[in-house]
C-alpha cells in the first residue's frame, strides 16, 4: 500500500507505465508566484497535498510516438478526479534529468529556483560526458498545478 503501477500492454509487449502514490510539495519548493498567491488567498499550508508521480517510462520502440504524453495526461486526470474526493493540488515529480524537457514541454515546473535548474543542467552535462550511469540516476523535483487542468476544461 505504498504505491500502485499501471502498466500498458501492447500483444503482450509491455509498452509504458507508470508508479502512483501520496506526496505533499512544501512550500519552500514553490516558486514566488505560487507562494504570494496562496499567501494572499490566506492560505498557510506549509506541505500542499500532492500526487507523486514516482516513475513514468515508455519501451524504447515507442519513443517520440505520443505514448509517455498520453499516460502523463492520464496521470492528471486521475490527480482531477481524486481532487473531487480529497483536497489535492499538485502532482510531484522526480524527473530524471534526461526527462526533464519531456515534463516541462508538458506544463511541468521545477521546483528549484533557475540558477539551481541551470546549475543541475550543467552538472548532468559534464557527469554524462564522465560517468554516464551517475548522470542517469540524477533527478530534479518538478510539479504540475492540477489548477491549470481545471482553468483549461
Amino acid at each position: 500500500m505504498l504505491n500502485t503501477t499501471y502498466v500498458v500492454f501492447y500483444k503482450n509487449l509491455v509498452i509504458g507505465f507508470y508508479t502512483l502514490s501520496v506526496d505533499s510539495l512544501p512550500r519552500k519548493n514553490l516558486p514566488k508566484d505560487y507562494k504570494k498567491k496562496f499567501k494572499d488567498k490566506n492560505v498557510g499550508y506549509k506541505l500542499y497535498p500532492a500526487l507523486k508521480l514516482g516513475r513514468l517510462g515508455v519501451h524504447e520502440s515507442y519513443d517520440n510516438k505520443g505514448l509517455g504524453t498520453f499516460l502523463l495526461k492520464k496521470v492528471f486526470k486521475i490527480g482531477i478526479a481524486l481532487s473531487k474526493c480529497v483536497g489535492l493540488r499538485f502532482i510531484t515529480i522526480d524527473a530524471y534529468m534526461s526527462s526533464y524537457e519531456f515534463y516541462e514541454k508538458n506544463y511541468c515546473e521545477h521546483a528549484f529556483s533557475e540558477e539551481k535548474v541551470k546549475n543541475k543542467l550543467k552538472e548532468y552535462k559534464i557527469l554524462t560526458s564522465q560517468n554516464k550511469k551517475r548522470a542517469d540516476d540524477m533527478t530534479i523535483p518538478m510539479f504540475y498545478d492540477l489548477y491549470r487542468t481545471v482553468e483549461f476544461r
